[in-house]
């Protein structure tokens, strides 16, 4: 990208002055390669800027801690944890749910960090419109528990939009970790938080689970309570029909008669009318009975392993981000010869679809063979053991197995089967139906031999594996 000229700078500036007088910070101010052009808003302890990359013009917004020191200490230096928490937790997930991280920094104590420029837009009131706002929120909150964390402040106001219109789930402050026991000091700052200059229980109230105000064990079902309550403001409380009955058991007092996750919750809104289909879907499936003569046989030969993987698996998407450095100004030798003397860094995002099975220390048996979809990664998470022929029909499909025993007992030669094996760590690949001596590995991303494996005709549970392993290791002794 080129270089901005300082006019076009100054034009913008101009075009673009603070609109809050009490902001910290001022139009012109810099925070390293970004300079502030607009004053965007104030929360419990950001404010944010609207702001403009002096390198290459790139628009984007400025979160800064705007905690005055001044204030009592606990609280803030609980603010400041939070906030750092939020820029850990950006900065390391490069996910389309959450914003776009761009940059971090501290300056005059205060830390900040860049993120793209989202936009805020009204909530969606009509029923299909409802319905695709609240799944697109849900499989951000859904991402968050996957990964062991609940947000605790789902909220209009932390619900953001892409220019294409795409919900985007931001500030990140509140996240708790619910899958680990925390030590006292982590539940004194889950004790205590401010909203509107008043202390108060974690999390909004509006919004917030009743136990997030009463010392209540946090769990997902916190969230699942906001997003009842979301939908409740999407409609502005006159609630009818099958959302009621969604919101009255999303936001039930008590978190045990809430939905079970956020994938419940989601079937909820997605079959939402399927009462109102109830008589027409009877008369189908009684018209269909003829048809059971052929499907029956394919359900019990084929048809019942085939549900059962694709249930199994949890469809998800993820970004891969890259980036390249591109010349953006140059000098030329005396002899003529231009040469760049300055770079900048260009991101590149990639959206990757993942079928995610979780195997939760259980053994995984399918007789026929698994056909995998080309062009969408497959990963097998351990501890267990995964006991199967996969195949991929057409194209070439990729597998990442971590943690786990995977029998492969497909027949077609793995250098043939179109199918790349990437080994995250602690994983036996185990192809039963072949013998040893191929020449070739192209079918394995490289990996650490200590901490996976790879075997033909080897041991097919984890104990006669184990065995041989401490036998392997006796004989090198």
């Amino acid at each position: 990208m080129k270089s901005v000229d300082s006019k076009e700078v100054d034009s913008f500036l101009v075009r673009h002055a603070p609109v809050e007088t009490q902001a910290l910070f001022y139009g012109g101010d810099l925070f390293g390669d970004w300079r502030i052009t607009a004053f965007l808003g104030r929360g419990g302890s950001g404010e944010v800027y609207r702001v403009i990359n002096a390198q290459n013009g790139e628009i984007a917004a400025l979160k800064v801690f705007a905690r005055k020191s001044e204030a009592d200490n606990a609280v803030t230096v609980v603010a400041k944890a939070r906030f750092l928490r939020e820029i850990r937790f950006l900065s390391a997930n490069a996910y389309s749910s959450f914003p776009r991280f761009l940059a971090e920094g501290e300056t005059d104590g205060r830390p900040w960090y860049v993120m793209e420029l989202l936009e805020d837009r009204s909530l969606p009131s009509d029923d299909a419109g409802v319905a695709d706002f609240i799944l697109k929120i849900s499989r951000s909150v859904q991402l968050l528990h996957s990964m062991g964390f609940v947000h605790r402040d789902i909220k209009p106001g932390n619900i953001m939009y892409r220019s294409d219109g795409t919900p985007v789930l931001v500030d990140m402050g509140l996240l708790k970790c619910f899958d680990s026991t925390e030590e006292s000091i982590a539940r004194k700052e889950s004790a205590l938080s401010v909203v509107d200059g008043k202390a108060v229980g974690v999390g909004t109230p509006r919004y917030a689970a009743p136990e997030q105000f009463i010392g209540g064990e946090i769990s997902p079902a916190a969230d699942i309570h906001a997003l009842g309550m979301l939908i409740n403001e999407c409609f502005k409380g006159e609630l009818k029909g099958c959302w009621e009955k969604i919101v009255a058991r999303a936001t039930s007092s008590i978190p045990e008669r809430r939905y079970r996750d956020v994938s419940e919750f989601m079937r909820a809104v997605r079959h939402r009318h399927w009462h109102v289909f109830g008589i027409v879907v009877t008369g189908v499936v009684l018209s269909a009975g003829v048809l059971l003569s052929a499907f029956l046989p394919w359900w019990t030969n084929e048809g019942r392993e085939q549900w059962n993987w694709c249930a199994l698996g949890e469809s998800m998407t993820t970004n891969v981000v890259t980036e390249k450095m591109v010349p953006i100004e140059f000098e030329t030798t005396p002899a003529g010869t231009r040469y760049p003397t300055k770079w900048h860094c260009q991101y590149k995002t990639n959206s990757v679809a993942v079928t995610l099975v979780r195997l939760n220390g259980a053994t995984k048996v399918f007789k026929k063979p698994l056909r995998l979809r080309s062009g969408r990664e497959t990963w097998i998470v351990g501890p267990g053991v995964f006991d199967a022929a996969i195949e991929c029909v057409e194209g070439c499909a990729k597998v990442r197995l971590e943690n786990c025993l995977f029998n492969n007992r497909s027949k077609i030669r793995p250098s043939k089967a179109n199918i790349l094996y990437e080994l995250a760590g602690g994983v036996c690949l185990n192809f039963t139906e072949h013998e040893k001596g191929l020449e070739r590995w192209d079918f394995v991303l490289p990996f650490d031999g200590a901490y996976n494996d790879v075997r033909f005709k080897g041991p097919e549970t984890i104990e006669e594996y184990n065995r041989q392993q401490q036998k392997e290791s006796a004989v090198e002794w």
